[in-house]
């Protein structure tokens, strides 16, 4: 039987889908088999059982992720370590890989697509990357999209196994209906009809295709109201445009949230949309905030990008990045228009995200750390 450590940059209390995607994993792993190391959060963070904290990098030496490698060989030594799991291809890989090899134990790397991209557009990334993944026992990865793009760095096939994101069991949560009435009364939302994004405020995100489309939809629902949760580089931006073009009674910035402010978001939109594109320094390699809408019976519209489709699963509308203004338009005439046709394929939505289960999704991790030898 095997211990496994997970070595992730990437972990709570940061907040972001990585770090969701890790700690949903680790925390159905079984405690005796599976231990991980990640950065330091700080005195105020509470003691997890089976989770290191250790300072990953140095600005005094080169490279400076060797920290990481002296904290993750002492970890390997007190807990008898026997696989290795990098959460992150770059550059916990290449100390996964060198460990691996000092140490002569397997290991195995989760990736998510930017990541993948990004080393295979430039040539010395490349190579240390087709290394780590060429010597890793497999390779893990999200999606559909993700699986595709690491053929650019010469994996086979066979070698790669897809652990989708799912929700953790405590999303599903019930919000009682005084928290999303006293929500509509802070917010001064009335009886609007609501349209929710929730993610990083960055361009690649498409939020400036929603407020085009509001823009045109202001005056067909004047009762619409645009809610815009999350933080990031692009909000001044934002606000500075829906000044401009007077969007203010239209439109909510609700800066970084809490789970539980999320979780109340959803409850009370009548749409989740969020419109992403893809550039040349980021893609959306799945999106488990449509998952995330859809647990609470919402409609989706997403963009045919990256692993939006698979993350929607065809209980939702995808647009087309070009046309997004516009199909945006129609997408939610449509459900405003019906009502009915929209709530149904909401709970459809709802039904397939209560169906999907971490246990059989991580059958490929339980068999990997059961395992004698590999």
């Amino acid at each position: 039987m095997k211990k496994a450590l997970l070595i992730t940059m990437q972990y709570p209390p940061a907040n972001g889908g990585v770090e969701q995607y890790l700690h949903n994993i680790s925390s159905l792993m079984p405690k005796e088999k599976w231990v991980v190391l990640a950065p330091q959060a700080g005195p105020e963070m509470p003691t997890e059982s089976g989770v290191y904290r250790r300072n990953f990098f140095s600005s005094l030496m080169w490279p400076r992720w060797l920290p990481l490698v002296w904290a993750a060989y002492r970890i390997i030594k007190k807990e008898r370590i026997d696989y290795l799991i990098a959460g992150q291809l770059l550059p916990v890989g290449t100390a996964v890989h060198m460990l691996g090899t000092f140490l002569k134990i397997p290991y195995s790397v989760f990736t998510y697509g930017l990541d993948v991209m990004n080393a295979a557009k430039h040539g010395r990334k490349k190579k240390i990357a087709e290394t780590i993944l060429r010597q890793a026992h497999s390779v893990f990865t999200i999606s559909d999209f993700t699986k595709n793009e690491l053929a650019r760095l010469s994996v086979s096939p066979e070698r790669i196994v897809k652990i989708r994101p799912l929700l953790d069991s405590n999303f599903f949560r019930h919000v009682d209906d005084e928290k999303k009435e006293a929500l509509r009364k802070k917010m001064n939302l009335g009886t609007s009809r609501i349209l929710l994004t929730v993610s990083r405020l960055v361009e690649r995100k498409g939020h400036r295709y929603i407020l085009l489309a509001l823009q045109k939809l202001i005056k067909e629902f004047p009762e619409i109201h645009y809610i815009i949760a999350g933080d990031g580089p692009e909000r001044p931006n934002l606000e500075e445009y829906v000044l401009r073009e007077k969007l203010g009674e239209h439109v909510t910035f609700t800066g970084k949230i809490s789970e539980d402010e999320k979780r109340l978001l959803y409850s009370v939109c009548d749409i989740f949309v969020m419109t992403p594109i893809s550039d040349a320094h980021d893609v959306e390699g799945f999106g488990m905030v449509y998952l995330e809408a859809q647990a609470y019976g919402k409609p989706v519209i997403g963009t045919s990008v990256g692993g939006v489709e698979e993350a929607v699963g065809g209980y939702g509308f995808i647009v087309e990045p070009g046309r997004a203004p516009e199909e945006i338009c129609a997408c939610v005439r449509q459900i405003f228009a019906d009502p009915v046709r929209a709530e149904v394929l909401g709970k459809k939505a709802q039904e397939r995200i209560r169906s999907m289960n971490w246990d059989s999704e991580l059958i490929p991790l339980y068999r990997l750390i059961e395992r004698e030898h590999v």
